[in-house]
């Protein structure tokens, strides 16, 4: 099983707040690691 069938629409379960807002946390992370990572990349192009 996954989350979504845990705690998606129609499941029995609730689903947890603290969940939500840990993959919410995550996702942050990871949008200012993509950024720093395009910015480097577009650096590094413009040295080539």
């Amino acid at each position: 099983m996954t989350w979504l069938d845990d705690h998606g629409h129609g499941s029995k379960k609730p689903r947890p707040e603290n969940e939500i807002a840990t993959k919410e946390y995550d996702i942050a992370r990871f949008e200012e690691i993509k950024s720093a990572y395009l910015k480097a990349l577009e650096r590094r192009g413009q040295a080539a």
